[in-house]
């Protein structure tokens, strides 16, 4: 039989002249040799199918009331060269609505996995994607669909979960799409194991399956799962197997398994352009020793992550290896110390654990609820306990550090797709500890990599080989690295056993130097702040999704041009034609938006220095004037205006005291049926009632929103934190759902924390300007004037969408209104921007939503009403722009009151939003007296969800 695999391998050294003769040969020899071999292969791919999780084909997500989107065609292409695959996946999704709408495909990945290309079909052919800065990719994402033209884009979230956004999905049309998945396959025993994991009860109406094996040597190898016992041909790169079907359900996983015939695997890809060439040693774990941190440990602590995303881990896996555990040392009796963690920590008790026997623990655990987000920056460990075993998914959504000691063992274990093993990883590796991948290994191979030293160095090597990273793939460790010419020589060790091996360019494969690539940035991802600048740069270079790229496929030449995104090779020469036109026209931003703001600073004090109440006509008490679209009226028309002053020389009248003018807002509660199942509950029931109502709302914002609300009215400030960090858990780093709980943070007094969080928003849409003032607002609530004074400099030094046009006038005022209350460092700003304009009343509402219009109502004691169709009332009343495009704010002013009462409304106009974003949250401040030393302020933040609901917010009496 060796000999036979000799004859064959010489055969695929043989001249390209013989071609037809030699392939004639293999054809005969592959059908020989699978005849020859078959107990063989029955014999070495035992097991292949345990331990395999299906997952449900992901759905497109839509808004609330919309039929579902349909896969109509799932076409499946996978090309193996040596242990890397790469796998493309092309779907067609069907809108059986009647509108457009924008949707959401998420899918979370293993640890290894990424996502490395998206194509997008544009006037019938696919476009590739482009590797953009993740903020970039989403502004001009969002501004081109508000063109109504066809954009695409994926973006990775927290831990490995990518979101691809699709728009449009046409009414009663088509979407298509390919995405394309690359991995290292792991070993499982003697043989490579590649697994398409989904499954789906749907009928796919036209499915393909294409699979390649790329080798230049001959390859055993069996199909199971779906396509069970299926086939591989020869053809003249290696093998494949092609499958099509009509109207099927994909019942099962679909897997390859690939006999490993060489313990010691050396892969090679040379640099196209003479740079250092990459090389990937693939090694076995032949001998390992125990590891002292390892040997049976009486006190130990079990730390269970019960953050909401964390219910979505394999606790079945979890507990197996529990078992497994605890019998394998049954004859250590154990005192164990259980915790969880969410945005705090929490101790359960201590529970003894005799000849293996973890009956009450395991009721414990079982009994845990899973709510709330995660920080890690709180994780402390028992005193007293030798190692501790961390199950979680390493998903950090209330934090962005991660605490560890060193002085105790921490064994991370994850058993979730899309977990954060990056954060898993640097637990372990701080405190030096293991990180456990339950989804990769078996309960017996995990409890081995437990018990076992594994642990892979890398000794001295010669000068030529650099750059060398390893990866843990079960039974074998990975080895990549740098290497200036062909040959050199590696030396690593694993345990205690020193190893020597030659590396040649033998075996070539094109697809490592993104594997390495990828290998790095985890690497430099252990301190992700202090290497962000490389890990983007290799990420540029080696198109690869990361935390700050994304994949981003435009429709039109000028709309790369437009963003600076350079598009696929078949644009650039236009792109760079008409990119250098760009730049010559471009003239200062930071000069035009300066100016832009005085000159909306000068039209305003025109208003401040005008006599009322005016003389013109007077709008009907109930008359409603509003157009359609929500339009503005023409501005005010100017007027001679005086030399600059800063303070109105005009003698001014006695007023009365400051104290008769009284803001009474109303509270706002919510009267959902969850909350009315609340009433009569003893307060000390009350989270066990919140609990039990969660499993049906588990996904609903505006639940936890509302619960939050009872809870923190009730007095129990941290229950009402925990239940409305569940925002930050329902879909990763969605910046509505960030907004809303920052906002909620500040009606709370939480004002350090809302800092962190519109800190995250401003990180996530740097090009929206609201939020940059979100955070201006946040700082001054918390003291820290002069930095919200940046802020809002920043602002108005810079060019913003024209669909904010309006909202700096707003950010003018609050520049304004900080100099007047506070000493602060004015030598950065304009001197031309500031001008103390203190008046009697001031309301500004803003909301959480993109694309969604609110107006704010004002009837005075006339009965005037002010709002966006009669934006000047007889009175002086003012009110800004009408914002009719998402956020606000929206701006009501009045330089002097007259007696009486100043009703305030909100009118929810519309939203032209086409994708799931949860409830719209308006936050609303009421300030009398403002820029003065008598000033006063009230604020609400309040939902709403039906468009053209009004709600009338409450009064100022005067």
């Amino acid at each position: 039989m060796d000999g036979l695999w000799w004859c064959i391998n010489c055969m695929y050294i043989e001249g390209e002249g013989e071609k037809m003769i030699h392939k004639m040969i293999m054809v005969g020899l592959f059908v020989f040799l699978v005849g020859c071999t078959n107990v063989e292969v029955i014999q070495g791919f035992e097991n292949m199918e345990d331990n395999v999780e299906s997952r449900t084909l992901p759905k497109v997500v839509l808004q609330e009331g919309m039929k579902d989107i349909k896969l109509n065609t799932l076409h499946i292409d996978t090309k193996i060269v040596g242990n890397i695959a790469q796998t493309t996946y092309e779907m067609a999704f069907y809108n059986p609505n009647d509108r457009i709408l924008e949707g959401e495909l998420k899918l979370p990945l293993l640890d290894g996995q990424s996502i490395v290309e998206y194509a997008l079909e544009v006037d019938g052919k696919y476009r590739n994607s482009s590797v953009v800065e993740k903020t970039k990719a989403k502004k001009a994402y969002e501004n081109t669909i508000r063109q109504n033209i066809d954009p695409g884009m994926v973006e990775k979230t927290l831990g490995n979960n990518y979101r691809l956004r699709l728009y449009p999905l046409p009414a009663k049309g088509f979407k298509n799409i390919k995405v394309t998945i690359e991995e290292v396959i792991p070993l499982k025993g003697a043989n490579y194991q590649y697994v398409i994991p989904f499954v789906s009860s749907q009928k796919i109406h036209d499915f393909k399956l294409t699979m390649q094996i790329i080798s230049s040597t001959p390859v055993i190898a069996k199909l199971y799962g779906f396509i069970k016992n299926k086939s591989l041909e020869i053809f003249n790169k290696g093998y494949r197997i092609a499958y099509e079907k009509k109207d099927m359900r994909l019942h099962k996983p679909i897997i390859l398994a690939i006999k490993n015939r060489d313990d010691k695997k050396v892969f090679f890809q040379r640099h196209n352009r003479g740079g250092k060439n990459w090389f990937m040693v693939v090694v076995p774990k032949n001998k390992v020793h125990a590891y002292v941190n390892y040997i049976p440990k009486e006190s130990i602590e079990i730390i269970w992550d019960t953050s909401l995303s964390a219910n979505k881990r394999d606790i079945t896996k979890e507990f197996a290896f529990l078992e497994a555990y605890f019998a394998k040392y049954s004859h250590t009796n154990y005192s164990v110390n259980l915790s969880s963690i969410d945005i705090a920590m929490h101790h359960h008790g201590v529970y003894t654990v005799t000849n293996g026997n973890w009956k009450n623990l395991k009721a414990k655990l079982h009994a845990l609820k899973y709510t709330g987000a995660k920080d890690l920056s709180k994780l402390t460990l028992a005193s007293k306990v030798k190692r501790v075993l961390f199950f979680s998914n390493g998903i950090n959504s209330f934090n962005d550090r991660v605490k560890v000691g060193k002085k105790v063992p921490v064994v991370t274990i994850s058993s979730s797709m899309g977990c954060d093993a990056n954060n898993l990883k640097y637990i372990a590796k701080k405190s030096n500890g293991k990180y456990l991948d339950l989804l990769k290994f078996s309960t017996k191979e995990a409890l081995e990599k437990f018990s076992m030293d594994d642990s892979c160095k890398i000794r001295k090597n010669p000068s030529s080989i650099s750059d060398v990273y390893i990866k843990d793939a079960s039974t074998n460790i990975i080895i990549l690295g740098r290497i200036k010419g062909l040959y050199g020589t590696l030396n690593y060790s694993i345990g205690n056993e020193k190893y020597t091996l030659a590396i040649d360019a033998k075996n070539q494969n094109r697809l490592l130097s993104r594997v390495w690539a990828s290998s790095k940035i985890e690497s430099l991802s252990l301190q992700y702040k202090k290497n962000r600048t490389k890990i983007m740069a290799l990420a540029k270079h080696y198109k690869i999704v990361t935390k700050d790229t994304s994949l981003l496929v435009l429709d039109r030449v000028e709309d790369y041009v437009r963003y600076e995104v350079v598009p696929p090779k078949s644009l650039q020469k236009e792109y760079y034609a008409r990119l250098k036109k760009k730049k010559r026209e471009q003239k200062s931003e930071k000069k035009r938006a300066i100016e832009a703001s005085i000159a909306l600073l000068k039209e305003q004090k025109i208003w401040y220095r005008k006599k009322f109440p005016e003389k013109k006509k007077r709008v009907k008490k109930n008359e409603d004037v509003e157009s359609e679209n929500g339009g503005d009226i023409a501005p005010v028309e100017p007027v001679a205006m005086p030399s600059p002053v800063l303070v109105s020389k005009v003698k001014k009248k006695k007023r009365s005291s400051d104290n008769a003018m009284q803001i009474k807002l109303k509270e706002w509660s919510s009267n959902a049926s969850y909350l009315k199942a609340l009433k009569g509950v003893a307060k000390r029931e009350l989270f066990s009632h919140y609990l039990s109502l969660q499993k049906e709302y588990v996904s609903n914002p505006s639940f936890y929103v509302d619960m939050s609300d009872y809870f923190y009215k009730k007095g129990l400030n941290k229950e009402a934190l925990l239940i409305l960090s569940n925002l930050l858990e329902i879909d990763f780093e969605k910046s509505e759902f960030i907004r809303v709980f920052a906002f909620k943070l500040l009606e709370y007094k939480w004002y350090n924390k809302a800092i962190f969080f519109f800190n995250k928003v401003k990180e996530l849409r740097p090009f929206e300007l609201q939020s940059i003032r979100d955070l201006a607002l946040a700082y001054e609530r918390a003291g820290k004037y002069q930095k919200a004074l940046d802020l809002h400099y920043e602002i108005l030094t810079k060019g913003w969408n024209g669909r904010f046009g309006g909202v700096k006038i707003v950010t003018i005022n609050e520049l304004n209104h900080l100099v007047s209350k506070y000493k602060l460092n004015l030598s950065k700003i304009d001197r031309r921007l500031i001008a103390r304009m203190p008046v009697d009343v001031r309301i500004v509402i803003n909301w959480s939503t993109d694309n969604t219009d609110m107006d704010l109502w004002v009837v005075d004691p006339k009965g005037e009403k002010t709002y966006y169709g009669n934006r000047t009332s007889r009175i002086g009343g003012k009110i800004s722009n009408d914002m009719t495009g998402g956020y606000g704010p929206e701006e009501f002013m009045i330089k002097r009151a007259i007696r009486g009462k100043y009703v305030i409304k909100v009118k929810y106009y519309a939203s032209s939003q086409q994708k799931l974003t949860g409830p719209t949250v308006i936050r609303a401040e009421v300030y009398t007296k403002y820029a003065k030393k008598s000033e006063k302020r009230q604020e609400i933040v309040f939902r709403v969800e039906e468009e053209k609901e009004v709600i009338d917010l409450g009064e100022i009496v005067y």
